[in-house]
């Protein structure tokens, strides 16, 4: 098992475009899988886009090393049906007060996740989105940097969907941001 801040954390994003397995059938294929404490799915689950820009389906997984990731791809994720977008984490934030905040390792009843285009260093507009924007505290949950052309993933969270709406909203005022793609769901009592 691997720990929720320990080996190689990659994130799955599908997009309506996208063929294969729906994402109500890839939920279904992984359900013996997710684990929140030790992977190799923390999480997994059909998404609700914001706008047509957004992602339909997401998940969290992990593996000890990434040989074991790349292999858990294409044989278990891959026959689950996942054949999507994916990104590793390259690092996390961590609260002042030293809390690791990593996204999808504890969530709200309402989560939203955010990709983040940037134009600025995407450390620094982490920290203007965790920091000077939410204060570390709800509804930011957490925040990963990651590989790619989204190289943040912010997740927010709320107890109302009006809530996180408004929340995701002000995120296109944070200098630094030049776009983003966002996607919420209800997560379980018993989810991540």
């Amino acid at each position: 098992m691997t720990g929720p801040y320990e080996g190689v954390h990659s994130f799955l994003f599908r997009y309506e475009k996208e063929g294969g397995a729906s994402p109500g059938e890839i939920v279904e294929a992984l359900g013996d899988l997710v684990n929140r404490n030790g992977g190799p799915v923390y999480f997994a689950s059909e998404m609700t886009p914001f706008d047509d820009d957004g992602f339909i389906f997401f998940a969290h997984t992990a593996r000890d090393t990434l040989e074991e990731q790349g292999t858990f791809y294409d044989q278990e994720l891959w026959s689950a049906g996942i054949h999507t977008n994916s990104v590793q984490e390259q690092g996390y934030h961590t609260s002042s007060g030293a809390v690791q905040m990593g996204i999808k390792r504890n969530s709200p009843t309402y989560c939203a996740l955010v990709r983040v285009r940037v134009s600025d260093r995407p450390l620094t507009v982490k920290d203007r989105i965790a920091v000077d924007l939410f204060g570390e505290e709800l509804p930011f949950a957490g925040a990963s940097h990651v590989t790619g052309g989204w190289p943040l993933t912010i997740e927010l969270g709320a107890e109302s969907v009006d809530d996180l709406t408004a929340a995701v909203g002000q995120l296109g005022d944070v200098e630094g941001v030049t776009r983003i793609q966002a996607s919420w769901c209800e997560v379980p009592s018993l989810g991540a």
